[in-house]
């Protein structure tokens, strides 16, 4: 993958390759030191474990010797990763530290390893073809860990779609009542530096026309929002849209609630069905994702959003041709 064909944003392709950034690969709880993860991201093979200090690493999956992928059989061993061809050994910075048969290390003979960190529960890794070092940072969520918010539940979908796609909703504000029917009676957006943010309030439909809500939904880079909410009860949420190659996206949504004075009224089950209801309105969104096309010049009208100040504001994440 070449700088200059990440770079086709504006070209006109349906999917232009992958943005820079900070993506989520994994839960971290998937990410262990008993055997290395295997992972396919960005049209690349990855393996993800655990070093001695407990902390995750993610390096290409295919040993420099003879090809061999590590995390197919291989094993995890003093913080280090074991090829299962030849049991070359490489450390957390993808350096070999060891092979059994020979006196000498060969110098080329190193796996790539990914800038990675792990934040609320996630593990991260920093897509850059060019290698940068990151320019903005994921949130440490103080509400993760706080005894009086339930723990995230977890989803994941995978999509014939492209992530930017996903990230158009934040500023979609037409398409609420036709896809999650409900009412947006303010909506606004902000752009700043490496932030997208989405402020509304509105209610529903039918129903549940009275269940009213307010909510900030905030982008932090091109594949990481957190969208803080107000309505039947307080709610955190996030979306992780991860490319695994041109063509899919790994969608990853977690919701937590602190259910606040009522809290006792509000039982496990309770907390579940709640949770099922938030992420349907994913699910809903998936389906037109799936099969819409992309339009670099759509036949916007003045009741949308500013899809295109966003178009601009995701373009920083691409180097220019």
């Amino acid at each position: 993958m070449t700088a200059a064909r990440d770079a086709s944003i504006s070209s006109g392709r349906a999917f232009p390759g992958y943005p820079r950034g900070w993506f989520a690969v994994a839960l971290g709880t998937e990410v262990t030191s008993d055997a290395p993860l295997t992972l396919r991201y960005f049209g690349r093979e990855l393996v993800a474990f655990r070093s001695t200090d407990g902390l995750p690493t993610v390096l290409d999956a295919h040993c420099p010797h003879l090809g061999a992928h590590v995390g197919h059989g291989g094993s995890v061993v003093d913080g280090c990763v074991r090829c299962p061809f030849h049991a070359w050994k490489f450390d957390a910075a993808g350096r070999c530290v060891e092979v059994p048969y020979a006196r000498q290390i060969p110098k080329r003979a190193r796996l790539r390893a990914w800038p990675t960190v792990e934040r609320n529960g996630l593990v991260f890794v920093h897509y850059d073809p060019c290698g940068r070092e990151p320019d903005y940072e994921i949130p440490a969520l103080p509400q993760v860990g706080d005894t009086r918010w339930t723990t995230f539940r977890h989803g994941k979908l995978r999509l014939r779609t492209h992530s930017r796609e996903i990230l158009e909703n934040v500023v979609d504000v037409a398409h609420f009542p036709t896809v999650h029917k409900n009412v947006p009676v303010a909506f606004e957006n902000e752009f700043e530096g490496h932030r997208a943010v989405q402020r509304s309030a509105g209610h529903g439909m039918g129903e549940h026309a009275t269940t009213q809500y307010r909510l900030e939904a905030t982008y932090y880079g091109p594949g990481f929002q957190i969208t803080d909410m107000d309505s039947v009860v307080q709610t955190l949420m996030y979306n992780a849209h991860t490319m695994v190659d041109e063509e899919h996206v790994d969608l990853r949504f977690g919701v937590m609630i602190a259910p606040g004075t009522a809290g006792e009224r509000f039982s496990e089950a309770y907390v579940d069905h709640y949770v099922d209801t938030l992420m349907h309105g994913f699910r809903q969104d998936a389906r037109i994702w799936e099969h819409k096309r992309y339009r670099t010049q759509p036949a916007l009208c003045d009741g949308d959003g500013p899809i295109m100040q966003l178009r601009r504001w995701y373009a920083q994440y691409y180097d220019a041709p």
